[in-house]
């Protein structure tokens, strides 16, 4: 994943980037969002796992922070396997972002 500033026609490539290899962590990821309350944060997320990126101009690199899920996380009678479809922040400066399930359940990320 690579951010470029399309409006600078001085920059030369990405403001920075993350290569995803083929791990558990990283594997399949087909959604992403930016966070509409500060420009320099990402999510992403796959089946089961979610990522949060950022970065800062001076790092060139995306920081990666991916939340463990463990079972006593999960809504009273989730079931632990069902796979995640969308992740989004919640906007007015919560800190806080939502993942559904194709369950219909939603986890809260702070």
């Amino acid at each position: 994943m690579s951010l470029w500033d399309w409006t600078n026609d001085k920059e030369e490539g990405p403001i920075c980037s993350v290569q995803f290899l083929r791990s558990e962590t990283y594997q399949n990821q087909y959604w992403i969002k930016f966070n509409p309350d500060k420009n320099n944060e990402i999510v992403s997320n796959g089946k089961w796992r979610v990522l949060f990126h950022s970065w800062t101009t001076q790092s060139k690199k995306f920081e990666t922070y991916s939340p463990p899920v463990e079972l006593r996380d999960m809504p009273t009678g989730a079931d632990y396997g069902v796979p995640y479809t969308k992740t989004v922040f919640i906007p007015g400066g919560t800190e806080m972002a939502v993942t559904g399930t194709e369950a219909g359940k939603i986890l809260v990320w702070d």
